[in-house]
């Protein structure tokens, strides 16, 4: 009995020390005066440099993508070892390319906008915003790059302003195993936002508060916006399936 009520709750009591923790810490940051440890600047290019890499890596998997369809188009379907193996290799190559380049857009146009407040303020110079205008430029090429490369390969035609039916109907495209996994995934990602991650999410603004000793308000309601658009989702998964 005993070591079921602890197998229960030990989540619960977890976060609770977790939470603890996380108010403890913030009440001393609170009371200490911080050096500034890194100026914005830094902190810019610290967001443009891994957007700049993840780029380059979505490119390498991209061309790999293109070139094996081409290898794929050319083996003979007899040849089924070798069909699959090329087979694997090619879209391995494009849902890469795809990841890479929605990883590219989150860092992109988080440091385009922070960049254009900078400069609206006076606290960096024009030719620092240019720097992430470029590269919004460049990720606004390799969405296009990427939707004809799965025109290309999975034979839908995407656009980058795809509504939820078109979406829906390039799912249908895959296999019946990639969309077992990505059953598998989705439910696996909205199941960690919801338990772990954008709880998580509360303690860190938490922190950060305490650290610039002004609440993050905005940043507060974005996480809560998140958590309850998520589940309204489920909410009407729910009612749509379970009439």
């Amino acid at each position: 009995m005993k070591k079921g009520f602890v197998k229960k709750h030990w989540k619960l009591g977890l976060l609770f020390i977790l939470g603890w923790a996380t108010g403890a810490t913030a009440s001393a940051l609170n009371r200490t005066d911080l050096p500034k440890l890194v100026d914005i600047g830094t902190i810019l290019w610290g967001v443009r440099l891994p957007a700049l890499g993840l780029l380059l890596a979505g490119a390498y998997f991209a061309y790999t993508a293109s070139q094996t369809h081409k290898e794929y188009e050319l083996v003979d379907e007899d040849e089924e070892d070798l069909l699959d193996q090329v087979s694997n290799k090619m879209y391995r190559s494009l849902e890469y390319a795809i990841i890479l380049t929605n990883c590219v857009s989150a860092l992109v146009i988080m440091s385009l906008f922070v960049s254009m407040q900078l400069v609206s303020d006076g606290k960096i110079p024009l030719v620092d915003s240019l720097v992430d205008a470029g590269l919004f430029v460049i990720l606004l090429m390799a969405n296009y790059i990427v939707l004809k490369l799965i025109h290309k390969i999975r034979n839908y035609k995407l656009s980058i302003f795809s509504t939820f039916e078109d979406v829906k109907a390039y799912l249908d495209s895959y296999d019946e195993g990639e969309k077992q996994a990505s059953y598998e995934m989705s439910q696996w990602i909205v199941f960690t936002l919801n338990q772990l991650v954008l709880p998580s999410l509360y303690g860190v603004l938490l922190v950060i508060s305490a650290i610039l000793k002004e609440q993050q308000l905005v940043a507060y309601l974005a996480v809560v916006f998140i958590h309850l658009y998520i589940n309204i989702m489920q909410y009407r998964m729910v009612r749509r399936y379970f009439k």
